[in-house]
């Protein structure tokens, strides 16, 4: 992976990557103090938006949310209303996070592949073709400050107050393929020694291995395309369950994180679901839960 010899070479430099061209990287971001190392490296201007602070340049959109789950979801609604997405865009929460993990170095960059709602409970995986670039884990979405002993599940590597409702929003309009959460350890559940400055430290000390990141974070993308098949299976299975818009990318989500697995999709597998007779919505999203567990497990 670039990356990696990235890390074991400090000297290597940027013109010696083969770059991917001009994609688009929409960046949010729930601090100031969080956004502003990436609006100075990367040169972004402020916009003249009067609901959002908004900086972009001709690659790059940025937003800052503030904090907590319905800020960064009205925040990525209103970033996406007008955009034309292309597949190869990505759009990526950068940020800090707590860690329950005390072997965990302060400062270390993290890649969440599964993140947890603590109120709703809705598991979301996010692609695992970056796995290699840094450690890997599970967050767990908040809507307060906890102590380690309310924490309410097992395995549980990391804590933030954004990560699941940036993804489901999301996820109405990229593909699992291009949704990234990012964070950089700032403590250990222990917020009150958080300053500015030492946020400021965490994201610039990380500034050029998240740069190679937003670089890189697609080069894999052309392997993880859905085949006819898939496609056809997706189409039957929507048909059948007569499954919304959201619904059905999110099932195309499903399908492209199991197939960044390396995991066989058959056809057989979902014979079950063709047993099932429904007359009401509800009674269809209870359908369509039962098969997202079956697919996840």
């Amino acid at each position: 992976m670039v990356l990696m010899l990235y890390l074991k070479d400090k000297k290597l430099k940027r013109k010696n990557i083969k770059w991917l061209g001009e994609k688009m990287k929409f960046i949010v971001c729930a601090l100031k103090i969080e956004a502003d190392p990436l609006i100075k490296f990367y040169n972004l201007k402020k916009s003249n938006d009067k609901y959002f602070n908004i900086f972009e340049n001709e690659r790059m959109t940025l937003i800052i949310s503030g904090v907590g789950k319905i800020n960064v979801a009205a925040a990525v609604s209103y970033m996406l209303k007008d955009k034309k997405i292309n597949y190869e865009d990505v759009i990526i929460n950068i940020g800090i996070c707590g860690s329950l993990n005390e072997k965990i170095k302060i400062s270390d960059i993290v890649y969440c592949s599964k993140i947890l709602d603590n109120d709703s409970d809705i598991e979301n995986f996010t692609d695992l073709t970056v796995k290699n670039f840094f450690d890997e884990g599970t967050i767990l979405t908040v809507s307060k400050i906890l102590k380690k002993e309310e924490i309410k599940y097992g395995n549980i590597d990391f804590v933030d107050m954004e990560a699941s409702a940036f993804y489901q929003v999301a996820s109405k309009f990229f593909k699992n393929h291009q949704i990234k959460v990012v964070k950089i350890v700032s403590d250990y559940l222990n917020v009150e020694s958080l300053n500015k400055d030492f946020v400021f430290d965490l994201i610039n000390k990380n500034i050029e291995k998240i740069d190679l990141f937003l670089e890189t974070c697609i080069l894999k993308i052309n392997t993880f395309l859905l085949d006819e098949k898939e496609n056809e299976i997706i189409l039957k299975i929507s048909e059948f369950l007569k499954l919304t818009f959201y619904q059905k990318n999110e099932l195309e989500n499903i399908f492209l994180f199991l197939k960044s697995q390396g995991k066989e999709i058959y056809k057989e597998y979902f014979n079950f679901l063709f047993s099932f007779e429904f007359k009401h919505k509800k009674e269809r999203n209870k359908i369509f839960d039962e098969l997202k567990n079956r697919l996840y497990k």
